[in-house]
């Protein structure tokens, strides 16, 4: 996949090119992918949906703004992520890039996860610890 062709999301095209997105992670979590793929599925919102492949050989989960609604939604969930730090049931907080119209946010990637079903009692169970440790966590303020 060549990072500078332009990336079609949601039957229109993003006005950042791949490589504009690539060396904007660099500019978010200190290294440059040399590949971005679209995840297909999941998400609640129309931002834009990337797994980056370091030269390492090592992945995370990218988020890129796509309209002002993402741009929002992308900013106050950084402040969720900076307010709570490292928590058992978040994927880390890589980085955020916000110079320009569609901010960018750099997460772990949890493609190889196990997502249920099928339940078990463990999985249940690990289920209810993290409802338990997020009820116990701190509110971000406004």
């Amino acid at each position: 996949m060549a990072l500078s062709r332009e990336m079609p999301y949601n039957g229109r095209n993003m006005d950042a090119t791949l490589s504009e997105i690539a060396d904007r992670v660099l500019l978010a979590c200190g290294k440059r992918p040399v590949a971005l793929e679209p995840v297909k599925g999941g998400g609640y919102s129309l931002a834009l949906r990337l797994k980056a492949t370091f030269p390492d050989s090592s992945t995370a989960f990218v988020k890129v703004a796509t309209n002002e609604w993402t741009r929002n939604f992308l900013r106050q969930e950084r402040h969720v992520y900076t307010h709570l730090g490292s928590q058992p049931f978040l994927p880390e907080y890589i980085g955020f890039e916000d110079t320009g119209e569609y901010p960018l946010m750099v997460l772990e990637d949890l493609t190889g996860a196990f997502w249920p079903p099928p339940w078990n009692p463990e999985r249940i169970q690990a289920v209810l610890t993290a409802l338990e440790q997020i009820q116990q966590a701190p509110i971000p303020p406004d």
